[in-house]
């Protein structure tokens, strides 16, 4: 992890607002792990790590950025492109399968928990979207259109008709809710 991103991780519980949450989730991944610990240390919960909120398994990709998947890799970058929700990573995931698996996740805690008013789920941008399109009923070929920023947080509410709101997203240190 970055200094900057050291540095997101250590002023996220001092600056958080609104109601404390009782249960902190995160993906296995270390970097996901890292950023959750500080939030479980302030708020004296335990963290449940849950590999179904991992990132997207990029399988052969994994490391590699763009330009180089486009040399390395030109007609599976070209199917990938064509059906990235659809179209699974060489040796990796699609999106929906990404999907699949933390909607799962999501909804066990959810089930689980239905009482519990605030839950806290450290994951990644592509889980995220993931999860935000599923509650809010958007099209997985929409998750892009979801602003994220790293190390940031997004609150999602339920209305009284039991339907999700996303009330903000990309809620920094210096933001407020």
């Amino acid at each position: 992890m970055s200094d900057a991103g050291k540095a997101s991780v250590a002023c996220m519980p001092k600056n958080w607002s609104g109601q404390t949450p009782q249960i902190i989730c995160s993906s296995t991944l270390l970097r996901a792990r890292l950023s959750a610990m500080p939030l479980c240390e302030t708020f004296g919960l335990e963290l449940r790590a849950d590999a179904r909120f991992n990132e997207m398994d990029f399988g052969r990709w994994e490391g590699l950025n763009w330009g180089q998947i486009e040399r390395e890799f030109p007609t599976d970058a070209n199917l990938w492109s064509e059906d990235w929700v659809v179209q699974p990573v060489p040796g990796g995931e699609s999106f929906t399968q990404v999907h699949h698996r933390c909607c799962e996740a999501l909804h066990e805690l959810l089930n689980v928990n239905p009482a519990c008013p605030v839950i806290l789920i450290v994951a990644h941008a592509g889980s995220i979207r993931a999860m935000i399109c599923e509650l809010i009923g958007k099209p997985l070929s929409s998750a892009f259109d979801i602003p994220l920023e790293y190390l940031h947080r997004c609150e999602l509410h339920k209305d009284a008709d039991d339907d999700w709101q996303l009330v903000a997203s990309n809620i920094g240190c210096a933001d407020s809710i």
